[in-house]
């Protein structure tokens, strides 16, 4: 049987999440977690967005900055599975500042 494209995208955007799937991610810098990305939210085309939520009081700054998060200082780990997920980027629309939302793709490990 010959999967079309258009059935595959439906196939894939059905599957449920697995248990071993991750909903969180720590955002890791210098082997420290500084936030936790939570509350994903479906994007354009392969894109999610995240809600940042800071694991340091203060806040850290960076994760306010869009500098930061189109660098390669961080990292994400899955807080259920804890495996990394290094090649997720953030896009270049930058922080949703209002809304406290990051938008990446990249992240399933």
């Amino acid at each position: 049987m010959k999967l079309t494209a258009m059935a595959w995208l439906r196939r894939v955007l059905k599957r449920p999440l697995d248990a071993r799937d991750d909903t969180c991610w720590n955002v890791i810098v210098d082997d420290e977690p500084l936030a936790r990305l939570v509350d994903p939210e479906p994007d354009d085309m392969f894109w999610c967005s995240f809600k940042i939520e800071p694991l340091t009081d203060p806040p850290d700054p960076r994760l306010m900055d869009d500098l930061f998060w189109g660098s390669d200082a961080w990292y994400l780990v899955g807080t259920t599975t804890q495996r990394p997920a290094r090649r997720a980027l953030a896009s270049m629309r930058g922080i949703d500042q209002e809304r406290r939302r990051v938008t990446l793709r990249g992240w399933r490990a």
